[in-house]
């Protein structure tokens, strides 16, 4: 008779089971009744092709054959070997992106070529195979920190690129994520440069009046500490009736989410200082302060024109801090809930399910991405760190390019190339040039409905007179290349069209198919354009679409021929 001991081995070894068969065969590939799997056949090969190398390390070499093709029949790139020393030589000369370990070798088992891995620092991201479903093989590789667990049987060939596919997808995810992570630290140290570089002092205060964070300011010139206000409340450190004017401000602020602004006078080391403060909500219960002292004897017109700089400063200031704070927390947000669901409820989710959720993460990944390279460049702009690679560039392929993976990206438009593009040579940096149409084709899907059609176009032509007044004033060169990007949107109204370069300037357009964005891109369009000695400007009619125009000069001996 068996006692309580041997009946609860016997229920942990069945859920152990389990677990094993579980790892074993997707939830996606069981059938009730049927011991056999469908093929694989949606793996696309666009996608198969950006996952690396694989190696498969199998020493039987009929099977190792067998599953190399397998695999290259699906587009992996795939390396095979027969024993474990043979892969530790390869790791060592190039580590493949992931590995295929059968277990039981030759000249040693799977688990003693991951410790020698380890041990060497050379570890792979693995998949086990074996040909015995034994369970303690199975929670002894996934210690080790294997990624899956295969057994060798009638449907282990069926399961194996799916799995294959999986796993390289959640590396790809992983690399993009580890990327962004070290991008948005750059981004951080780009920010707090750029606060630090600021004249005006910044308070970080909770919605109940506690200062959690203080920077003085580069111009800074009186005496203010950081222990004269972290950890303390406004009514500790400001007079009554500043302080309460002050809690009036951040309750306003954090209510309606618009700046705050507040002037007042308090004595400060024997003499009376007058400042000026502006409170914006940068989270549910924390707002900043941002504070100028504006004490001065100056003549008028100085003080003024100082007071519209600083304004646009702190306006400035305010909006880049308003704004990424929204703007990065969105996908951040999405990246995280998606990325716990499938750490969390993993066995719970069927294949399908999990291929949407790290499409959803890749999505939100490359949203990030290029929120933070565009606070990046424009970061690069200020401090005058932004170079240029010019060398002779072909601007057809370049469009044309363009054109066909922005019709790849943008499948709820319709991306067409205008008029036979110049076969023109241009000295230009062809990656930033790219990016200035990309930008504006982005700009175009944006405010357009879907379905409709965006147009690229370009033409070599000499500006006449009206032009010149249009965009503002004489290029040096008179023949241009002028390319243009037309939509069928919403139109800007006229009172706008001059400001739609301008930093931060964001139209509300409840039309927007996505209205999200920083304000930047138009901006830095404007800034990479003429770093180029040329011209953007815009065309717009209210109801019927607009048209983004910008100009390069063209060097007179540089034009192959005319289309």
């Amino acid at each position: 008779m068996k006692g309580p001991l041997s009946t609860a081995g016997s229920r942990i070894e069945v859920a152990v089971k389990k677990v094993v068969q579980d790892i074993a065969v997707p939830v996606s590939y069981r059938f009730r009744g049927a011991t056999t799997v469908r093929e694989d056949t949606d793996i696309s090969r666009e996608r198969v092709s950006s996952h690396g190398t694989i190696l498969v390390v199998e020493d039987d070499k009929v099977l190792l054959r067998l599953l190399c093709k397998k695999l290259e029949h699906f587009g992996f790139n795939v390396k095979g070997v027969s024993s474990g020393t043979e892969a530790i030589s390869r790791i060592t000369l190039r580590p493949p992106d992931l590995m295929l370990v059968d277990y039981h070798l030759t000249d040693m088992t799977g688990e003693q070529l991951i410790r020698t891995l380890y041990e060497e620092k050379r570890s792979v991201p693995f998949i086990v195979i074996t040909g015995q479903g034994d369970e303690r093989v199975a929670v002894s590789m996934m210690k080790l920190g294997a990624r899956d667990y295969l057994i060798k049987n009638v449907a282990f060939l069926d399961q194996l690129p799916r799995s294959v596919m999986l796993i390289a997808d959640q590396l790809v995810a992983e690399k993009k994520l580890a990327d962004l992570e070290r991008a948005l630290r750059e981004s951080e140290a780009a920010r707090s440069g750029m606060l630090d570089a600021l004249p005006d002092m910044v308070f970080h205060i909770r919605k109940d009046g506690t200062y959690v964070g203080f920077a003085p300011g580069a111009d800074e010139k009186h005496s203010l500490h950081m222990d004269m206000f972290l950890g303390k409340k406004i009514a500790e450190v400001m007079p009554p009736d500043v302080a309460d004017d002050h809690m009036f401000r951040i309750k306003q602020a954090l209510l309606t989410g618009e700046t705050q602004v507040a002037q007042y006078r308090m004595a400060l080391n024997g003499s009376v200082r007058d400042y000026k403060a502006r409170f914006a909500a940068s989270g549910p219960d924390e707002v900043l302060a941002i504070v100028r002292d504006i004490t001065g004897n100056k003549e008028a017109a100085d003080m003024q024109r100082e007071m519209r700089e600083y304004e646009e400063l702190d306006e400035l200031k305010t909006s880049i801090l308003s704004t990424v704070s929204h703007e990065l927390r969105t996908p951040l947000a999405i990246i995280k809930g998606y990325s716990t669901m499938l750490v969390d409820y993993s066995d719970r989710l069927g294949q399908e399910e999990k291929r949407d959720y790290l499409g959803t993460i890749d999505r939100a990944t490359d949203r990030l991405a290029d929120l933070v390279e565009h606070l990046l460049d424009m970061s690069r702009l200020d401090a005058g760190l932004l170079r240029l690679d010019k060398r002779p560039t072909n601007i057809k392929p370049l469009l044309e390019m363009t054109v066909a993976e922005a019709t790849v990206r943008e499948t709820n438009h319709q991306l067409v190339l205008g008029k036979p593009v110049p076969d023109i040579e241009l000295h230009i940096d062809g990656h930033r040039i790219r990016q200035v149409v990309d930008n504006l084709i982005d700009n175009a899907t944006k405010y357009s409905p879907q379905g409709s059609t965006v147009i690229v176009s370009a033409e070599r032509r000499q500006i006449g007179s009206a032009e010149r007044r249009q965009i503002g004033s004489a290029e040096r060169r008179q023949k241009t290349v002028m390319i243009s990007v037309a939509d069928q949107g919403i139109g800007i109204p006229n009172v706008h069209l001059s400001k739609v370069f301008d930093r931060m300037y964001r139209i509300e357009q409840k039309m927007a198919e996505d209205p999200s964005g920083l304000g930047l891109g138009l901006a830095l369009c404007k800034a990479l354009v003429e770093a180029h000695n040329g011209q953007i400007w815009a065309e717009s009619t209210v109801g019927r679409g607009s048209t983004f125009y910008f100009t390069i000069p063209v060097e007179l001996d540089s034009v192959i021929s005319d289309c």
